[in-house]
């Protein structure tokens, strides 16, 4: 399996989109969530809404464990911590913690 995401920051509020793409088939999800905390290097976000497209059997994770992993985290009231990771280029770093995932986006 093969995901893709983005992270989108609007105070108070915060957005992470998921394409997952497993062999020819693609689900998008959108996960909204609150800003729960925000220091200098951490930003803490709380899952308050998810939304995804209809292609929901393509993704069953009885048979495809790696999916299961990928979104334990993604149900609501979920907390996730994302530090931001310094760089020397004009990327932003982060990295989601229960995730154990490096996210860089460039401008």
């Amino acid at each position: 399996m093969e995901s893709k995401e983005a992270l989108t920051i609007s105070e108070p509020s915060a957005v992470i989109s998921v394409l997952e793409r497993l062999g020819d088939k693609e689900r998008h999800v959108a996960v909204g969530a609150s800003l729960v905390d925000i220091s200098h290097s951490r930003i803490k976000i709380k899952v308050e809404d998810l939304q995804a497209s209809t292609h929901t059997e393509l993704f069953d994770v009885s048979r495809h464990s790696e999916l299961l992993f990928a979104r334990q985290y993604f149900r609501l009231g979920s907390i996730l911590s994302l530090v931001v990771i310094p760089t020397n280029s004009e990327a932003l770093c982060y990295y989601f913690l229960e995730l154990d995932r490096m996210r860089c986006m460039n401008k």
